[in-house]
């Protein structure tokens, strides 16, 4: 328990005493605490931690004995006189255990290197006694010779640090004690295998391994990777579930991402979110730009078409007009077509409607003025901008723009220059419509949520999909550059990759996934036990102190499931045989002096 804990509890105990005494037994009750708990510990250091190794986890009782030796009780802690004495050892135990428990919390590696220094002090004597060398032995030989260093100091340290039950803490001890070397085929260990390089070698392999094993076709995956690993979105970076196309690897992304304790897998979603919407948009910009760009383009066509208009020579014929938007409507496999047909005969009679008939049943003459205002009304009918029915208008777009090319050149007829202000307005509108299209894509393409950083849109490759597909959709791409269609092409296909997680046929392994590929099970295996081995969790705890636990490995698959070349690399180099080399080349430089001080530190872990 951390001091600043153990303070805490002592004030509210303090507090309900003062309240009611009576209820501080069930507030230690609820808060899972005891009287030893409370106990104000004894500073430990690494001095401290090096004589329980040594001693063999022993220093603690044994300074008890020394503090509490009276002439009434010589020997409290083995031989107890009097209840007095007992109390007195118990409590200095309780202290000295407490602050040492403290400072292996605090200081986890400096507790194991003291520890570990001081069971080699032990273990050194009993290498030397003759026939303890590794050198000239058989490797059956060695391996029994160290089996036994282990049972011996595993058990003492085991019998001396389970204070609760001496025997079991003997048992456990003697036998992973001397487990231990048979069990450093599957692990490594000794002198020259806590080399950096042979461990962040070993470390690879098994990484490696587990990724091929998480792969449906582990050889297709790597070349997938290395040919699709490219950032299609600025910013927008990959992960290898994402460019390695492998229904497994894209399963083992979501299993991955509870063993990532600082989030980065989700931080890279968040990335990529961000990404794609700021490329979308940069194009896009916004209403200021598109006002400004509606601005700069009226400030040139405008005056071209009031000119035009200014200057118009006389009257356009509109009996000649109705007449031919009559032919449009009556063409062969148009008449047939109601909806179309309505559509053409609405602006025929609009075009009455603005003229009026003479006493011969013609229509009236009409000004280039206001021929130009029926045309902008077709425009809108083409664009889709009107309400309700009518916008069933928009279904006769081809003959509608067949009868606005017959407008343009009646008004072009009497007033030159107009077809100049059109294609200078068209031109100078394409940035205008490509940014209100972009807008307008962006604005359908988001989902409810927004990116929980930045609070911007965030894209949805459905959305997206359903606004390109389509006669609307070809409507909407023809309006942009070959450029910005890239562009787009290529945010959906960013986002379509990013689903790879989610895809139909992709199964999500179970939660104990990564616990059954762990350096745990692997040791528990090899003990003949599986995943859940105790054993083999012991282990592979005690390994932390090479540099080569459980977050060693799982911190290398979480950036190689972040970086497709690291996968790529980790998968074709890792194979069962480049494991096995390591292993063997590890239980060939196994040194007797690390199986006995590995024995020791086993045991005192038996509490």
């Amino acid at each position: 328990m951390k001091q600043s804990t153990r303070e805490q509890h002592l004030q509210n105990i303090e507090r309900i005493r003062q309240e009611n005494p009576a209820d501080v037994a069930e507030y230690m009750v609820a808060a899972g605490i005891t009287q030893k708990d409370l106990i104000a510990p004894e500073k430990s250091g690494f001095g401290t931690q090096a004589a329980q190794g040594a001693l063999l986890g022993g220093f603690d009782e044994g300074l008890a004995a020394v503090r509490s030796f009276s002439l009434d009780d010589p020997f409290p802690g083995i031989v107890p006189a009097t209840r007095e004495g007992m109390d007195r050892y118990n409590t200095e135990v309780a202290r000295i255990r407490q602050g040492m428990a403290d400072y292996e919390q605090e200081n986890p590696g400096k507790a194991m290197a003291a520890q570990m220094a001081g069971a080699l002090a032990t273990s050194i004597p009993l290498a030397l006694i003759p026939g303890g060398q590794a050198v000239g032995a058989s490797r059956l030989a060695t391996t029994g010779r160290l089996m036994g260093q282990g049972a011996v100091e595993g058990a003492a340290a085991g019998y001396l640090s389970d204070n609760e039950d001496r025997a079991r803490g003997a048992t456990q001890g003697g036998m992973m004690g001397a487990l231990f070397p048979l069990g450093i085929s599957a692990l490594g260990a000794g002198k020259d295998v806590a080399a950096p390089a042979l461990l962040n070698k070993a470390q690879e392999n098994i990484a490696g391994n587990v990724l091929r094993k998480m792969a449906t076709n582990p050889d297709a995956a790597v070349a997938s990777m290395r040919a699709n690993n490219t950032t299609l979105v600025p910013g927008s970076v990959p992960t290898t579930a994402q460019v390695a196309r492998d229904p497994g690897l894209a399963a083992f992304d979501t299993t991955v991402r509870s063993v990532d304790p600082t989030n980065r897998m989700a931080e890279r979603i968040i990335e990529q979110n961000q990404a794609r919407t700021d490329m979308l948009t940069r194009m896009a910009r916004d209403t200021d730009a598109v006002e400004a760009a509606k601005a700069q383009r009226d400030a040139v066509a405008l005056p071209m078409l009031q000119e035009a208009l200014d200057n118009a020579t006389g009257l356009i014929d509109a009996n000649a007009l109705g007449i031919a938007m009559e032919a449009v409507k009556n063409k062969p496999g148009i008449r047939s077509q109601k909806t179309v047909r309505d559509s053409v005969n609405f602006y025929i009679k609009e075009l009455e409607q603005i003229v009026g008939r003479n006493e011969a049943g013609d229509l009236n003459p009409i000004s280039a003025e206001d021929l130009y205002g029926l045309r902008k009304e077709i425009n809108l009918a083409m664009s889709g901008k009107l309400q309700g029915e009518e916008q069933n208008k928009r279904l006769a777009k081809a003959q509608l723009q067949e009868i606005v090319g017959i407008i343009d050149a009646q008004i072009e007829s009497v007033a030159p220059g107009f077809r100049e202000y059109l294609t200078t307005y068209k031109q100078r509108s394409q940035p205008v419509n490509q940014m209100e299209t972009l807008q307008d894509i962006q604005l359908k393409s988001e989902v409810a949520g927004r990116n929980l950083v930045s609070g911007d849109g965030v894209l949805s490759a459905a959305k997206l999909t359903s606004q390109l597909k389509g006669p609307a959709g070809r409507e909407k791409l023809a309006r942009l550059s070959e450029a910005q269609r890239r562009r787009v092409n290529r945010i959906l296909t960013d986002l379509q990759r990013a689903g790879a997680a989610t895809s139909p046929g992709v199964k999500v392994p179970g939660s104990d996934t990564m616990k059954n590929l762990s350096v745990a099970a692997l040791v528990g295996r090899t003990f003949g036990g599986g995943a859940d081995s105790k054993l083999g969790d012991a282990l592979a705890n005690r390994l932390a102190f090479l540099n080569f636990g459980e977050d060693k490995i799982q911190e290398l698959i979480v950036q190689a499931m972040l970086d497709p070349e690291l996968a790529a690399r980790l998968m074709t180099t890792a194979s069962e045989e480049t494991v096995d080399g390591f292993i063997n080349a590890a239980q060939r430089k196994l040194p007797s002096l690390f199986a006995g001080t590995t024995g020791a530190v086993i045991g005192l872990q038996q509490q």
